[in-house]
């Protein structure tokens, strides 16, 4: 990986409250099973819940994202998201233990849900299938999930919410929790609204979130090696692993709308795949930065770091197998020195640096000209002084990002360079 000129900060995984705040469609609406949330700010996740099998379409090939969802569909989508409805055509035959979801079609996704521990429906012994389900309902059902319903019995933390009185006793904890993990985040206004009901596309969030903190929103993950119509191969750890793409695969990159052929070797790749093995959802990362080193604590795996386009130093942890280059050449990051220019690339799911490409900048501007058989280039600097350089046999050059022999760079290519023991080691043209 080399240094480059011009970059994109990409914003990774912004949890969206409940309230649904307003997202703008940034890419052109690709095909989708439902026609009702493209472009919306609930895509990505109704998708994701797609791919996963825990959500279909109506007949009409709509999601209905902003009516109420019931108490049936969100454990419908959870019990599906989470895999655990290996049992519920089985269950759907036996007979129920709630006395009003005989006639459901999620009967046996409610039965798998019961035992499960997740919900426990009503002391009249009904579950209420159809019937829309409360804010702090789902707060508790999606705490039960994750296995934390003993803590939020006991939990006795303060419940921020500016409403926060009208949150019943039983759901206090429970509330708490869901909003220590995430899973809720209330309204712009600082309230939670108990009695409120969820529509489907935020039940949807909610029940990603929950597949998030648990570790199963995907089946594999790794970077990305090869990329073709018909499949991908990601470095998984030490191994490559390569899978087929599904017809109509459903591809993210960097949360927005992608196809395949956007999806570049390198980026981080989240992938869902269908019965068969095929790869059926991406969920595709390149997050980067370039600035500048101020200070290295490589015992602790940190970096100081700089953006270009500022924003006031901020600490940046590197990852213990970063690929780390300093001048052209693998490194140590104990080999970083303050005011090394640095292209950093990270990992979206933990901030950390998984690419570290160092130029310590020697040398700045055009070149007058370059003589392979003497191994010399004269630069003239942007004060206007030709100055000659001898130029190292092992030196690395890279135009507009591309490898290149340093004596083919053009007169006039503006260039930085990196210098050891006066001779030229790393040089970078753009033009």
């Amino acid at each position: 990986m080399r240094m480059r000129a011009a970059f994109v900060i990409i914003a990774v995984a912004v949890m969206v409250g409940l309230a649904g705040e307003a997202h703008s469609a940034t890419t052109p609406a690709l095909p989708s099973p439902f026609y009702d949330v493209l472009g919306s700010w609930a895509e990505h996740d109704v998708l994701l819940l797609a791919a996963r099998d825990a959500v279909h379409p109506a007949p009409s090939g709509a999601f209905y994202p902003e009516t109420p969802v019931t108490r049936a569909q969100v454990v419908g989508m959870l019990v599906r998201g989470l895999g655990e409805d290996k049992d519920a055509a089985t269950l759907a035959k036996v007979l129920p233990d709630f006395r009003d979801i005989a006639s459901s079609s999620y009967r046996g996704l409610i039965e798998s849900a019961f035992e499960l521990g997740w919900v426990d429906g009503y002391p009249d012994r009904t579950f209420r299938p159809d019937a829309p389900i409360r804010r702090d309902e789902l707060a508790a059902l999606m705490v039960r999930v994750l296995g934390f319903q003993a803590r939020a019995v006991t939990a006795s933390g303060a419940v921020t919410y500016q409403d926060a009185g009208t949150i019943a006793p039983w759901a206090r904890g429970y509330v708490q929790l869901a909003t220590k993990y995430g899973i809720v985040t209330g309204y712009s206004d600082g309230t939670f609204r108990p009695a409120s009901f969820t529509t489907k596309a935020e039940a949807a969030a909610m029940v990603v979130r929950v597949l998030r903190v648990k570790g199963t929103s995907y089946d594999f993950a790794g970077v990305l090696t090869r990329v073709s119509p018909t499949g991908l191969t990601l470095a998984v750890g030490q191994q490559n692993a390569s899978f087929p793409v599904a017809p109509g695969v459903t591809v993210f990159r960097n949360l927005s709308r992608a196809t395949l052929s956007d999806l570049r070797a390198g980026d981080e790749a989240y992938v869902i795949l269908d019965q068969s093995g095929r790869i059926t959802f991406v969920d595709a990362f390149y997050w980067d930065d370039l600035g500048a080193v101020v200070s290295v604590d490589s015992q602790n795996g940190f970096i100081q770091f700089l953006p270009r386009l500022g924003g006031g130093v901020r600490p940046v942890g590197v990852e213990d197998d970063a690929a780390i280059f300093r001048n052209g050449r693998r490194a140590r990051l104990a080999d970083l020195r303050p005011g090394d220019r640095v292209y950093l690339v990270f990992t979206a799911a933990t901030g950390q640096a998984r690419i570290v490409d160092a130029v310590h900048q020697d040398v700045a501007g055009t070149v007058v000209s370059a003589s392979g058989l003497h191994r010399q280039m004269v630069i003239r600097g942007y004060d206007g002084i030709n100055r000659t350089y001898s130029v190292s046999a092992a030196a690395v050059a890279y135009l507009n990002g591309a490898r290149v022999a340093w004596a083919s760079l053009a007169v006039g290519t503006p260039v930085v360079a990196a210098l050891e023991n006066g001779d030229i080691v790393y040089i970078e043209g753009e033009q």
